[in-house]
Order: structure tokens, then sequence, then C-alpha cells
């Protein structure tokens, strides 16, 4: 990039594809000026008047001074009359414009009658005369004629040239600081200074003295440097505290805290394209074939060593264009794009050889889902879905996955009943004891579970005592006699009869109360005539009859009848 003040422009320079110019003043005014050639003329002689204006002007108005004009950007203009004439230019463009006067600009001698004119000066070691367009130059002394551009002006140089005196050098090293002889100048740093000594008795050439100063300090110095460092006409090549020996006597000794740093291996880039060129930044060059190509750049390392580049290039050929499914929740996000529904979607990739090709994304969106579950426990709840165990009733969240990888939001409404997990009772009875549906004929201690009126389980203890334990107890109304199987005893009277029996460990007993009732009979001994009635039968032949029926205590009462007919059949 390099930038030309006076035009206002910038101009940028590649490599190998051309330069270009860009206008850095387009939004200002410009700032006229100009120049002309020759400025001392005979008269109907003509001048090349050039714009020099920055600011890119796109208008000029020229005022020639002698009552002629110009609106070209660079114009010729011929004087016809004697004279000294003062020359403006006024320089625009869109922004503004700007007003450039040079007075007396301008000499124009006659061109009938020739004048002469005489010229005495010094120079120091030459001198250049300028008559219009032409120039000459002088180096040494003597008297010249010169003749001007149409032989108007003969004009006599009486010139003296002096020598110029040869400049003085010198490249000195000095201790914290230097006073230099010629100007009695002291300088505490190292630098390259300059002295212009005036021209001696009057005359017109000065002497310049140079000189090149080095400032050397006792100090400490710390100094990192690639592979080695030259100390002392030593190359060291590891880390270490050094000493310098200088050269001047007062500064002997520089303390060099020396780090030495490895220059690291090659980076080796190996690069494929499938495009016709290759262009590598490191250089920067374009290639058009492939091959292995080396390249150094100095103090390129990370650790300020010259940095080695071998690059090897393959040029490969496109690859086809590709077809991915993928199934995801809510959203996608390919290649820097997020996708939210589903479907088909075409995608232009450069992959990272440079090689294009189309994907085509078969994209599946889920979106999350959300259940609810209402659940009542008693005195804590274990949630399958994530496993807690609660003992407090509420609200409680938790997210899982479905198959399609999309959260699950989970809300858990729970009640927990927290009664009592246990009940004890104590209970005296007679005989037996029936508690729950179980029926208990030992004194002891059962166990069984039941349900509050939350529904939730109670672990019920009963201490239960028994007096008389009674297994069973048979009642029994029998006729004549009964056998009881328990003992196997056939029984004619009534009474209360016991046998032992054994159950859950204790002995109790099985019980009979027994009642007997006893079977009656009667006899009736009847005569009659013809026939004869009893008990609701008629009967009309002599003989014995019987019938059975239920007396008053529900056994048999038999009735029996002798009957005698006399003139029965």
């Amino acid at each position: 990039l390099e930038i030309n003040e006076n035009k206002q422009f910038l101009y940028a320079g590649t490599f190998g594809r051309g330069v270009w110019k860009l206008d850095i003043a387009e939004n200002t005014a410009p700032t006229a000026d100009f120049s002309a050639f020759p400025t001392e003329i005979c008269a109907n002689q003509s001048i090349q008047f050039n714009d020099e204006s920055i600011g890119s002007p796109s208008s000029w108005n020229w005022n020639f001074g002698d009552g002629n004009s110009s609106t070209n950007e660079n114009p010729l203009h011929i004087y016809t009359t004697e004279g000294t004439y003062t020359v403006s230019l006024t320089a625009s463009n869109s922004n503004g414009s700007d007003t450039e006067t040079k007075t007396n600009y301008i000499t124009v001698y006659p061109s009938s009658n020739s004048s002469t004119q005489t010229l005495d000066t010094s120079a120091c070691e030459e001198f250049t005369f300028i008559d219009g367009t032409d120039e000459y130059t002088y180096n040494t002394s003597g008297t010249y004629t010169i003749t001007s551009q149409g032989g108007c002006l003969t004009t006599t140089l009486n010139l003296t040239i002096e020598d110029q005196q040869q400049p003085t050098y010198a490249s000195l090293s000095a201790c914290e600081s230097y006073t230099w002889p010629v100007n009695n100048e002291t300088y505490t740093t190292s630098g390259f200074y300059e002295y212009l000594e005036p021209p001696n008795n009057g005359g017109l050439c000065s002497r310049s003295h140079w000189l090149n100063l080095d400032i050397k300090t006792n100090e400490e110095v710390d100094i990192t440097a690639c592979d080695y460092y030259e100390l002392n006409g030593v190359n060291h090549t590891s880390d270490g505290t050094y000493y310098e020996i200088l050269t001047t006597p007062a500064c002997t000794i520089k303390t060099v805290n020396l780090t030495i740093n490895q220059t690291p291996p090659p980076i080796i880039l190996n690069e494929t394209t499938c495009q016709n060129s290759y262009f590598w930044d490191i250089i920067p060059t374009t290639y058009t074939y492939g091959g292995t190509f080396n390249y150094t750049i100095g103090g390129g390392a990370s650790n300020g060593c010259n940095q080695k580049y071998t690059l090897n290039l393959n040029f490969l050929n496109p690859p086809n264009d590709t077809t991915i499914f993928n199934v995801s929740c809510m959203s996608y996000t390919h290649r820097g794009v997020t996708y939210y529904n589903g479907g088909s979607y075409y995608v232009n990739v450069t992959d990272e050889n440079g090689c294009e090709y189309t994907e085509l994304l078969m994209l599946t969106i889920y979106h999350h889902q959300y259940a609810e579950y209402t659940e009542v426990a008693c005195h804590e709840y274990t949630w399958p879905i994530n496993g807690q165990t609660y003992t407090s009733s509420g609200t409680y969240q938790a997210t899982t996955q479905t198959v399609n990888g999309c959260d699950l939001y989970n809300t858990l409404n729970l009640t927990i009943h927290n009664g009592p997990t246990s009940q004890t009772f104590t209970e005296t009875a007679t005989g037996s004891y029936t508690w729950l549906g179980n029926t208990y004929y030992c004194s002891g201690i059962y166990s069984q579970t039941i349900n509050d009126i939350n529904g939730c389980t109670v672990n019920a203890t009963l201490n239960l005592t028994i007096n008389n334990s009674l297994y069973s107890l048979e009642t029994v109304n029998q006729c004549d006699n009964y056998y009881w199987i328990e003992d196997q005893n056939n029984y004619s009277t009534s009474g209360y009869y016991t046998v032992p029996y054994t159950v859950d460990g204790c002995t109790t007993i099985k019980a009979l109360d027994l009642t007997i009732n006893n079977s009656t009979s009667s006899i009736t001994n009847a005569t009659a005539s013809e026939f004869f009635e009893w008990n609701g039968e008629v009967y009309y032949c002599s003989g014995t009859y019987s019938q059975t029926f239920t007396n008053s205590v529900g056994c048999d009462s038999v009735a029996t009848l002798n009957l005698t007919l006399i003139n029965g059949w």
C-alpha cells in the first residue's frame, strides 16, 4: 500500500493481480496548486500550465493575469505583451473549491527589442542558471553569456565557485556518554548525529561532520536467540549467564542473561483441493499443480525463531452428493442452520478440501412430551420414574427421555397418608375369642395386618387371655340316646360331656350339651259292632293296629289299638 499525498490517491499493489487506485479525498474539497514552465519568456511565446491540485477536482478556472482565462485542466497559454503577470487557479469539486494565486509569477520580455543583463553571483561547488525552459549548470568559476529562448534577453553571468570542504565521518563507542569535539555536544544515547560547520571567512560552503555513536553502559541485558548466540567470538548454544567483554576501557563487561530457543521442526501441511488452483497464504502463492513446496518465515515461530513450512499439495476430484438421515428432538442444527420442523433440505457444502457438493438432509423432528401422575400412598412412595422415595405429599417433577430422545416432563401429584403403622389390642375372653375373622382358643400374642380408614396397612397385635378354653360346644336334643363321635360314647341320659382337644399348641376342650328326650307308647282296647274310628282312621275288621305320632318333646309316640268287631268282616 502506498499513499500519494499530493494527489490524494491510495495505491494497492497485489502479487500478480495488478495495481488498484482509490481516491481517498473524494469527500473533501480540493486544495488548489499549479506550476508553469517556463516562467520567463519572450512575448508571443507559449507557457505550459499544469494543475497540481490535490483532492480530485472536477473543474478548473484559470486567470492568466492578462485578461485571458481557461477551464482546461492543463492549458497552454501565449502572452503577447511584455510585463509581469499574476496567475491564479480555482479548483472545484462537489465538496467545494479552493484558489491558489501566485503573484508576479510570469515574466514576459519584449520580442522585438533585445535586452541584456549582468548577474554577479557565487555558489558552493556548482550553480544552476534557469532561463525560461533552459537550465545551465556550472561547477567552475568564470564569465558566461546566456541568450534566452527567442533571443530577447542576453545575460552575462560572472560566477565564482567555492570548493566544498570534505565531510568527516566517525564511528565510535563510548561508555555512558560522549562529547563530540567538533561541536562540543555531549551525547548519552547511541545514534547517528550530523553537524554542519558554518562557512569560514564569510564563504558559502559549509563542512558536514557525521558521527555514528554507540553508547555502552555497564548493564545487565536479557537476550533471546535461536539455536546459538555469538558472544566474544564464541557461539553459545545453551541458556546461561555470560559476560560480554566490550572494546572501550571504561565499560569492560556487560552481563548477558542468555536464553536459547531451538528452531522448531518444519510444519508439514498436507492439503488437498478439488479446485483448479490452490492459494497458499504463507508465501503467498497460487499453485495450479500438485507437489511438495517449502518456505521459511524468518522469526515466524512462536519462540521467535525461523519457521519452515512444507506444503504437500494434492489436487482432488469433487466429492459426490450425499444424503443424511437424522432424527432429532425439538430442533436440529446442521452446518450453522437450525431447523425446527422435519422435512427435506438441500445444503450446498464446501468440504475441508474446498470441494463443493450438495447434501440432502432428510430430517425428522420430534417434540418434548408431558405426563402427569396422581398417586395416593401410605407413609412413603417410591416413584418408578426417577427411583426417588417421598415421605410427604406434594407435587414433584422429573425429566426422562422418550424413545425418540426428547425430554419427557413428568409431574407427580402425590398424597401421603401418615397414620400409625402399628396398633396393639389387649383382650380377655372365656372359651374363645374371635378377632378380625379368626377365632382363637388359647391365650397368646397374635398379629395381623389391617387397613385404616385411608386403606393404609397397620400391623395389629392382640395380647389375648382365654379363660376356660373351649374349642367347640355342641348342643344336641336327641330322643332316647345319642352317639358322640368325639369320645365314641353312646349316651341315653341328658348331660354336659367334654373331651380334651389340642389346637394352636394349647389344650382346649370340645363340649357336648346333650338333652335326651324319651319316646312314649299307649295301648287302647276297643270293642265295636260293625266298624271303629280311631285317630281319624275307620277300621272294619277286628285286629291290632299302630300309629306313630310326635310327642310334646319331639320324640316318637306309638299308639296301639286292640280292636274287636262283633259284626265286622
